[in-house]
């Protein structure tokens, strides 16, 4: 889609999330094409898992849960058709 300019998956690495490592090696990947981490947005369905670490380290975070509600430092989203919605809404 438009909105992103590259994806990957955490399941694609050694690492395991929740560890700083693995977003560390995302932003030093994305810093090497010129991304800043405010521009990175991770998406994830378990807040510890997926939404902490890339929030402390200066990304975005999506949670897909059940709910819809936008957070101090995070949307939670109660599935991807919801999360095209409000991408498409923030152009």
């Amino acid at each position: 889609m438009h909105y992103f300019k590259q994806v990957i998956s955490s399941g694609d690495h050694v690492i395991r999330k929740p560890s700083s490592l693995l977003f560390k090696l995302y932003l030093k990947k994305f810093a090497m094409i010129g991304i800043d981490s405010h521009e990175i947005c991770y998406i994830g369905n378990d807040a510890y898992f997926d939404i902490n670490t890339p929030i402390q380290l200066g990304m975005q975070a999506v949670l897909i849960s059940d709910k819809n509600h936008l957070h101090e430092h995070y949307l939670e989203v109660d599935g991807h058709n919801t999360l095209l919605k409000e991408l498409k809404e923030n152009e």
